[in-house]
C-alpha cells in the first residue's frame, strides 16, 4: 500500500531550482515513487552557512520502505553534485524526508518525522503547499496548524536552561530579533521552550541548548532565524 511522503528541497549553489526539478523527474521514475504535488520554489534566510537558500516541497506516493527511500534521495544529492564536507555547508540540492505517513523512526541513519521540520518557517510554507492537511505523527497537529504557531508577533519563547537568560538573549540575539520575540515569565504558555539537553523530548516543541555560552547563543539565533524569517515565493 503507497505511504503519502513528503520531501523538503534545498541548496544555496548554482541553478537550485534547476537541479531540484531534475531531482523530482528522478524521483517520479524511481519504481515505487510518484510525485503527486510540488511547491513553488521559496527564497530563504540561510540557517547555519552563508549565502540565501532556495526551497521547495513535494508530496509522494511511495510504495519503497523509508529506508530504501533515504538510499535513493542520498543517490540523487550525489548525482546532482553534492559533497559532504561538514554539518549545513553550502550544496547545490538537499533532500530531505519531512514526514513518511505516520511512521516514527529513531535511527542514527534515519529520523522520523523530520526532527526540526516542525520550527523551520523554510520547511512549513512550501510543504503546507502541498500537504498542509497532513498529521505530524509527533504532535497530533496538522503541518498548517504547526505553521500557523510561527506567526504570531512577537513569539512567545520560555526558557527552561541551565544558562543565565540574559547571557544569551541580549547582544547579537537582542539586536537581530528585537520585539519579534517576548521572552515568557514563568508559567506563561509559549510556542516552545529551550531546554537543557537532559531534558529534551520530554514535552512537546523543546530546542536542546547546551550549558556553553557560545554554542548556546549560535542555536538560539539559528532557531529563532528559522521561526521568524518568512520565505518569499
Amino acid at each position: 500500500m503507497s505511504v503519502p511522503v513528503v520531501i523538503a528541497l534545498g541548496g544555496n549553489l548554482g541553478d537550485v531550482r534547476a537541479t531540484g526539478e531534475a531531482a523530482l523527474v528522478q524521483l517520479n521514475n524511481t519504481p515505487g515513487l510518484e510525485v503527486k504535488r510540488t511547491s513553488r520554489w521559496y527564497s530563504t534566510e540561510p540557517v547555519g552557512c552563508d549565502g540565501r537558500f532556495l526551497n521547495a516541497a513535494a508530496l509522494l506516493d511511495s510504495d519503497l520502505p523509508p529506508t530504501q527511500l533515504l538510499r535513493r534521495l542520498l543517490e540523487i544529492e550525489t548525482e546532482s553534485g553534492r559533497v559532504r564536507t561538514g554539518h549545513w555547508t553550502p550544496r547545490p540540492l538537499d533532500l530531505d524526508l519531512v514526514v513518511f505517513g505516520q511512521w516514527q523512526v529513531a535511527d542514527p541513519r534515519l529520523k522520523l518525522p523530520h526532527p526540526a521540520a516542525w520550527c523551520r518557517r523554510f520547511v512549513l510554507d512550501p510543504v503546507c503547499e502541498v500537504a498542509g492537511d497532513l498529521v505530524h505523527p509527533d504532535f497530533s497537529m496538522t503541518l498548517h496548524q504547526l505553521r500557523d504557531r510561527l506567526l504570531a508577533r512577537p513569539l512567545v519563547v520560555a526558557w527552561g536552561a541551565e544558562l543565565p537568560l540574559m547571557a544569551v538573549t541580549q547582544g547579537p540575539v537582542q539586536s537581530r530579533f528585537g520585539s519579534q520575540v517576548c521572552w515568557a515569565e514563568a508559567g506563561e504558555p509559549a510556542i516552545f521552550t529551550f531546554v537543557p539537553p537532559s531534558n529534551v523530548f520530554r514535552g512537546q516543541f523543546e530546542v536542546a541548548l547546551p550549558n556553553q555560552l557560545v554554542a548556546a547563543r549560535r542555536i538560539v539565533i539559528e532557531t529563532l532565524t528559522s521561526m521568524l524569517d518568512e520565505p518569499v515565493a
